[in-house]
């Protein structure tokens, strides 16, 4: 019985951590709308553009972790591009403060504030907010996926040529890859509609509800998709990551996601989608 009561308690707190990060990612993006126009305006003078953009990250970022290890103060960092912070908990933040950042730094509206709480081995909640869109996606472990306050869920599966599939990372030259290498007395591969917008965890949010049927990064920063793993687990779909070993990627890693990398290659999907894009990396491997 006291089992199953730390159980429920455990449960209770990772649903009022689900509630901390939403108030987070959302006093974090007051200003993020404003900077893109503001980005807009420096691209046509062509100066102060990286002081400008690097300043508006470091504010996003400062914004999140404050508030973030003001509600726990125990728990690990790991924020993209950053040193790992060691905590006294098991538990640890997953923090990307801009995802789709190179989008942000263009002036083009398709970016998104990402964090996720990981316990042992285990992403057990996440919040992610689409600045542009206002969608607010979340998840908890065991909980489901949720779309503001609707319950979202993949879609059972489109057939493979009318699927339409998000691309991350080194994802469209792995594809390319993939082309080069059939023999010319083969038929071509057939392949769904490919999408990439340079947004890693917003292609995960809209692959779990059902705009995509899934995503394929190549050497993405871990952080970067964190929260989009929870919500396709959570909304009903298939997740693959492993860890990017190459010698290139080595001077990026920090101590703490040695064994995993902070950088991973992911698929995630609609079974059919997810079964489909397995197949085809065994055969790039």
């Amino acid at each position: 019985m006291r089992f199953m009561g730390w159980c429920f308690m455990r449960e209770v707190d990772y649903n009022a951590l689900s509630n901390v990060m939403m108030h987070a990612v959302r006093d974090a993006a007051h200003g993020v709308l404003r900077d893109i126009g503001e980005i807009e305006n420096i691209q046509r003078r062509h100066k102060g553009l990286r002081s400008y953009t690097t300043h508006a990250w470091q504010r996003v970022a400062k914004s999140l972790v404050e508030a973030l290890s003001r509600a726990r103060p125990a728990f690990g960092l790991v924020i993209r591009g950053q040193p790992y912070r060691k905590g006294e908990a098991q538990d640890e933040w997953i923090i990307d403060p801009i995802n789709g950042f190179t989008n942000f730094c263009r002036g083009v509206a398709h970016c998104a504030l990402s964090v996720a709480c990981r316990h042992g081995e285990d992403i057990v909640a996440c919040v992610l907010y689409d600045v542009v869109r206002g969608e607010l996606f979340r998840a908890v472990k065991g909980r489901g996926s949720f779309c503001e306050s609707k319950r979202i869920r993949m879609e059972r599966g489109r057939p493979w040529p009318e699927s339409m599939l998000a691309m991350g990372g080194a994802s469209m030259l792995s594809m390319a890859r993939l082309s080069q290498q059939t023999p010319s007395t083969a038929p071509s591969p057939v392949m769904p509609h490919l999408r990439h917008t340079g947004a890693d965890a917003i292609d995960m949010a809209w692959s779990a509800c059902g705009r995509y049927d899934g995503y394929v990064g190549v050497c993405v920063p871990f952080a970067s998709v964190a929260s989009g793993m929870l919500l396709v687990r959570e909304a009903g779909g298939l997740v693959h990551m492993s860890p990017v070993s190459s010698s290139q990627y080595a001077r990026h890693r920090s101590s703490h996601l040695r064994e995993r990398g902070a950088y991973c290659t992911i698929v995630a999907g609609t079974p059919e989608c997810y079964r489909r894009v397995m197949d085809m990396m065994a055969t790039m491997d």
